[in-house]
């Protein structure tokens, strides 16, 4: 059984944009005191951006780990 926070984040995955904690709690059925503390999670390691509105949204980072190859 997959983890919360990686269960919150495959579903901002799977529809990109931006979400709110109720949004995520109801669609997955979760307690939104329990997605707002996966969600800072996520943003301290840098998978998730907050962006101060109100209310709070979250979206996905871009990711600064994609490697780009370059032609040898």
């Amino acid at each position: 059984m997959k983890k919360r926070k990686e269960l919150i984040y495959e579903e901002m995955k799977s529809r990109p944009g931006e979400w709110t904690t109720t949004d995520l709690a109801e669609r997955l059925g979760l307690q939104r005191t329990n997605v707002s503390k996966e969600l800072n999670e996520l943003v301290r390691e840098g998978r998730v951006n907050k962006i101060k509105s109100r209310p709070v949204r979250y979206a996905l980072s871009l990711r600064a780990e994609e490697k780009v190859e370059s032609p040898i």
